[in-house]
């Protein structure tokens, strides 16, 4: 099938027009819009689902990753003598969110902060720091890379 062959996905307009000129097919063209409807809430579910399912990363994977602290991966007691004395930023670089360009550590930050108040500034699933493992291994803020998926990308923003 050729790009001028293939069939247009039916829109709320289509549906709308249909009821209008087709006042006999208004029935059908109700239970086509019922369809629509359904299909769009099971993507939105399915996107909520995978959202929600990306890790969450800690500081002292994101130094084992080489995203901040010391270049290169240190060894596990380094990591754990510099997360238990929160000194991990100081001694190196600090990777940023590729998408907002904010400062991971800041991130973890903001969502340690906010577990610890009763009324977080943004809501619980949209703070963080997480990693497209599955696919190309990115990291990104969880609220920007939420967004992108939420826009209808399929791809890494990067």
């Amino acid at each position: 099938m050729s790009g001028t062959d293939r069939v247009r996905r039916w829109s709320a307009t289509d549906v709308f027009s249909m009821m209008r000129n087709n006042p006999q097919g208004a029935e059908a063209a109700s239970n086509r819009f019922t369809r629509m409807l359904d299909d769009a809430r099971q993507r939105e579910a399915r996107l909520v689902d995978f959202a929600d399912a990306l890790p969450r990363l800690t500081e002292s994977q994101l130094v084992a990753l080489g995203q901040s602290g010391m270049l290169g991966k240190p060894c596990g007691l380094v990591i754990d003598l510099l997360t238990r004395h929160g000194h991990l930023a100081i001694l190196g670089i600090d990777s940023t969110c590729p998408i907002c360009l904010t400062s991971l550590l800041a991130l973890l930050a903001e969502e340690e902060t906010a577990i610890a108040m009763d009324s977080p500034a943004h809501p619980i699933e949209e703070l963080g720091v997480t990693r497209l493992a599955e696919t190309c291994g990115h990291i990104f803020c969880r609220k920007d890379i939420r967004e992108w998926l939420f826009q209808g990308n399929t791809t890494c923003p990067t």
